[in-house]
């Protein structure tokens, strides 16, 4: 906040002295309306940047009006609506056609994993919502199917993961498959026979 105050107590101390009359009355009367409005515009500067002071640090905040992802310098971004760091917000936010996973109003780098955004299933990596990754992805004690990036909840069927072959069912592994089943031929006679599923 002293930061701020000292540049626009600089911007302010500029443009006085550019502006300061020489030679008459009139533009004494200049400089004053000049000062005036320069004033006022620093009020307006100062009021559409804010300062965050919340968990501890302080960081000027874009424009009041911004909605996305706002860098708070270095690799730390926030997500913000009409220019308020949305601290209890988590999900995925788009920026630059890029989404991105924000946990607790803050880009979480380290995240990886399943998000659920508007009732679908996204896997992100590093992050960063990953388009190109088909596989299993762990979500809590369950295995789920991903297909280029999203939950495929239709897909039944064997899917090879770390070198490993496993059975996925409506989009779910299913551990304890076989792929012998035991049918009943007659319930007359109870004989069973074994029939392979491929």
């Amino acid at each position: 906040m002293r930061l701020m105050r000292n540049r626009v107590c600089s911007l302010l101390l500029s443009v006085s002295m550019a502006l300061t009359p020489t030679v008459s009355a009139m533009a004494a009367e200049e400089n004053a309306t000049v000062a005036q409005s320069t004033a006022e515009e620093s009020a307006e500067i100062s009021e559409t940047v804010e300062t965050v002071e919340e968990e501890g640090e302080s960081a000027s905040e874009y424009d009041a009006a911004y909605t996305g992802l706002a860098n708070y310098g270095g690799n730390v971004w926030r997500y913000q609506v009409n220019g308020k760091v949305q601290w209890g917000y988590t999900g995925l936010v788009q920026y630059y056609g890029t989404w991105y996973y924000v946990e607790k109003g803050t880009l979480n780098w380290n995240y990886t994993g399943l998000t659920n955004y508007y009732g679908t299933w996204y896997y992100v990596e590093g992050g960063i919502l990953n388009w190109k990754y088909t596989g299993l992805a762990k979500y809590y004690d369950t295995w789920y199917y991903i297909e280029k990036g999203v939950l495929n909840w239709n897909y039944t069927g064997y899917t090879d993961y770390y070198g490993t072959r496993y059975y996925v069912e409506k989009g779910v592994l299913v551990w304890n498959y076989s792929p012998f089943n035991l049918q009943s031929i007659s319930a007359a006679t109870d004989k069973f026979a074994i029939i392979v599923q491929i």
